[in-house]
């Protein structure tokens, strides 16, 4: 049989195919229907117990059907899903998730360095009772008397208290909306999320760019963080683009390799806002600067309201149950079904995730005010172009290094090699004295950026398909926890070492890092014997044990964790 005739002979994507479990008759052992159905359980999975949640739009079209679900007596045969048709174009889809996210991270990480740096200034002059020049940025501390030092650790201090409750006022509400977010956008769809998200940085650049132009309270910046917060932040926008891009990449085989794209265009354009954010606020001053993040963040809000499609294909009717939502992120970490090593698996990949997550995101508030200071003494330029170069070579020595290390040694053994160095990158940058040191820290810690996919892809592996979503979903909920706890951890030792060790609060992210690498360790000794870079596909013949689990909630998969004691088929996850 050619391809074309394969193709004719595939049901079209309003059929639906019924099948009792475990039967095992002539079609598979045509070797076109094997690929076929091997395909479409690597996706969706199938099994013994499907629940009506788990295929709405499938059961809502068969009454018989339906009856026969709820009942637990039949499956479904997901065969028509191996080709889906979209109602739009994919290509542009994709142009236009990326672009979105690419300017947003643009906007989001030029308000990190220009916030801190205002700060700085607004707090050195308030103490001469001088109004603040917002067109002109301070310069460098090199020339400082003891008094005038004295002056700059106070302002340091209060900049550091201020970004800290403006930390707090953004994080502890984005954590508890990305308990739910992950599972609303499964009944809401991934454009509202993405939508209100992107309106609420932009509120809180706007109420900035406030304050900057008519010197008013800095207290207001809690009230932008805040909003901000309500709305999800930073984490329900990029869980809502990788939702959008998950729900467009029909093979699973091509999902590990977009991810890892997302996060290779989030480190670029970070670097491109980092290096242009500096020159902007010594040549401008921060007025400009603030009024062009303005108008960047309001780029992609146009682009998802009037140009991205809804990518949900079916949206289930909102339920408000707390406990389900929870349920639907949490459950499959702690359930009992799916045995204790598997479990354990799952608990160490995100103890991984959550620690790379600490040792990362708080640090930039705490890196900014250390090269402020004194011995380093750093113009606003300079922070840019260190933090452009920094970024652009480590994300280069990331690819190299997964690339060096793929089939040589397991995602787990790549992520302790990238451990030690940033474990060692850091410290060093704790003694940094001078600018050198600085360049050469981050020459000893260069395998950083490395760290980030790695935790993630490792999780995506052991994880059964239908849980993906909810995966990305408690992924995010650590990454509110971990940006709470570091930038509160951070700003809380800098804060009560400026005086005499500045560089403390870098030894506070070497342990992370060290907790990172133990954490990847202790993973490797629980998971099961197999070939690195891959996750695991249900043999065609014998893959009836599983049933899907599109309801995050639901524990019907429970066979996963026999599967991967017996060693099933499996596709490489990595490219």
């Amino acid at each position: 049989m050619n391809q074309s005739d394969h193709q004719d002979n595939l049901p079209s994507p309003t059929q639906h195919q019924w099948a009792i479990p475990n039967s095992h008759d002539s079609e598979f052992n045509n070797d076109e229907n094997e690929k076929t159905k091997t395909e479409s359980r690597r996706r969706y999975g199938i099994g013994r117990n499907v629940s009506l949640e788990s295929f709405p739009c499938a059961a809502n079209d068969n009454d018989e059907a339906t009856h026969l679900i709820q009942n637990g007596d039949l499956s479904i045969d997901h065969t028509f899903k191996s080709a889906p048709a979209f109602p739009f174009s994919v290509v542009k889809v994709w142009i236009y998730a990326t672009l979105t996210i690419a300017i947003y991270i643009v906007g989001m990480m030029t308000l990190g360095p220009l916030t801190s740096q205002y700060l700085v200034l607004y707090f050195s002059q308030e103490h001469n009772n001088s109004t603040t020049n917002s067109s002109r940025s301070r310069g460098t501390c090199s020339n400082s008397t003891d008094s005038e030092d004295a002056f700059m650790n106070m302002a340091q201090k209060k900049a550091s208290s201020t970004m800290l409750y403006s930390s707090l006022a953004s994080n502890i509400p984005a954590f508890f909306i990305c308990l739910f977010a992950g599972s609303i956008s499964d009944f809401v769809g991934r454009k509202p999320l993405l939508i209100v998200s992107l309106l609420g940085i932009l509120i809180k650049t706007v109420l900035l760019s406030l304050i900057i132009k008519y010197q008013l309270n800095v207290a207001l910046v809690y009230v932008g963080s805040a909003v901000d917060g309500i709305v999800g932040s930073y984490y329900v926008v990029v869980l809502a683009v990788t939702a959008i891009i998950t729900d467009i990449t029909v093979d699973s085989n091509n999902k590990a390799g977009r991810y890892l794209l997302l996060e290779g265009i989030i480190l670029v354009f970070g670097s491109l806002s980092q290096l242009a954010v500096g020159y902007l606020i010594q040549a401008a001053g921060f007025f400009i600067p603030v009024v062009i993040c303005n108008c960047l963040l309001l780029i992609p809000l146009l682009v998802t309201i009037f140009l991205l499609p809804e990518t949900l294909p079916c949206k289930q009717k909102i339920s408000w149950d707390v406990r389900m939502h929870l349920k639907k992120t949490f459950g499959f970490y702690f359930s009992s079904i799916n045995g204790k090593s598997l479990r354990l698996q799952f608990i160490m990949g995100l103890t991984a995730h959550f620690t790379v997550m600490f040792a990362n995101i708080g640090k930039s508030y705490i890196e900014t005010l250390f090269v402020l200071n004194k011995p380093i003494c750093w113009s606003s330029a300079a922070i840019g172009v260190f933090g452009a170069v920094r970024m652009v070579i480590t994300a280069v020595a990331a690819v190299i290094t997964l690339k060096l290390c793929k089939n040589r040694l397991s995602l787990e053994m790549t992520a302790v090699i990238c451990g030690i160095s940033s474990t060692a990158g850091f410290i060093l940058e704790g003694f940094a004295d001078s600018t050198l040191m600085m360049y050469l820290a981050s020459a000893v810690g260069i395998l950083f950026t490395a760290t980030f996919p790695l935790p993630r892809a490792l999780l995506s592996q052991i994880a059964p398909p239908g849980v993906q979503g909810a995966l990305f979903s408690s992924m995010s909920c650590t990454e509110a926890i971990a940006s709470l706890a570091s930038s509160t951890l951070y700003l809380l030792i800098y804060n009560a070492t400026v005086d005499t060790f500045k560089g403390a609060a870098f030894m506070a992210v070497a342990a992370m890092c060290l907790l990172n690498t133990i954490s990847l360790g202790v993973f490797r000794l629980l998971r099961p014997s197999q070939k690195d870079y891959e996750y695991l596909v249900e043999d065609p013949v014998n893959a009836t044990t599983r049933s899907p689990t599109t309801d995050l909630g639901s524990e019907d998969y429970g066979n996963f964790a026999d599967d991967t004691k017996k060693g099933v088929q499996s596709s490489p996850i990595l490219t």
